[in-house]
């Protein structure tokens, strides 16, 4: 299965912040850390408006993430003012 990455500010400062790890079964899989999840998670929800992702973002939000790294971007992608309720 391919993902498709969004081509956006974010995604290239945050290239580096993606973990490649080879499992046992030379399976590939990345990581991504929380916030450039959370991120992404309220882009796509700007423009779908759906509620899973809305879920997911306060989800993930309420077991910690770092606050100003993820105001910058927010602010930076000019999503901050969609996501003002979620970050209450």
């Amino acid at each position: 299965m391919a993902v498709r990455r969004p081509r956006s500010p974010h995604i290239k400062a945050t290239t580096s912040a993606i973990n490649s790890i080879t499992l046992k079964c030379s399976l590939e899989v990345y990581v991504v850390p929380r916030e450039d999840l959370i991120i992404l998670k309220i882009a796509w929800a700007e423009g779908s408006r759906s509620e899973v992702q809305e879920r997911d973002v306060r989800n993930l939000m309420a077991t910690g993430y770092d606050e100003s790294y993820l105001e910058h971007w927010l602010r930076e992608l000019d999503l901050h003012d969609f996501a003002e309720s979620w970050l209450e």
